[in-house]
């Protein structure tokens, strides 16, 4: 069994280009050159460049479309969104350890708690993206605002393809 069967297998999806046009690269930085050989070590970098490349990528992207007046208002709304939504993230990845730690030797329910968790977490991500999503498009357009979700979902997709490069594969025995 691999942490990728925690992973709900629509995040471990590449990110494609789509159809909306040209859009700013979207990547994090490599964590080196290979895996870590250490699922707590892979979990601390990705949280480091998690928390420097987010808003990094959203501003990037975001900045083309937005006025000045349009950018005080999105970051007043991002920001917040961005906090948590970091908060949320480090929970998960906490959630990875914890299981790459135990997988050997847990029982089936904790198992089970432990997947009832991250799919408890993956709904809060949604719930905050769809909350951002309406605060966004009420203050701004709908535009922005769904281009502000399309982003914040690729960078989403983007951190768990890195999860899924930088954390090593578990062992059953």
């Amino acid at each position: 069994m691999t942490l990728l069967r925690l992973l709900p297998l629509t995040l471990l999806l590449a990110v494609s280009p789509g159809a909306a046009g040209p859009q700013a690269p979207l990547i994090l930085p490599p964590s080196g050159t290979t895996p870590s050989n250490s699922p707590d070590q892979a979990v601390a970098n990705l949280l480091r460049d998690v928390r420097t490349s987010r808003r990094q990528i959203m501003t990037d992207a975001m900045k083309p479309d937005l006025k000045p007046d349009e950018a005080k208002t999105f970051w007043a709304i991002y920001e917040p969104f961005d906090r948590e939504m970091t908060v949320l993230i480090e929970r998960h990845l906490n959630l990875i350890r914890t299981y790459a730690q135990v997988f050997v030797e847990s029982k089936p329910a904790q198992l089970d708690q432990l997947v009832e968790e991250s799919v408890t977490l993956e709904a809060a991500k949604a719930q905050l993206r769809k909350r951002t999503y309406q605060q966004l498009s009420k203050a701004l357009s709908a535009r922005s605002a769904a281009r502000f979700y399309m982003l914040d979902m690729r960078s989403e997709r983007l951190i768990e393809a890195r999860i899924a490069n930088d954390i090593p594969v578990l062992s059953t025995k």
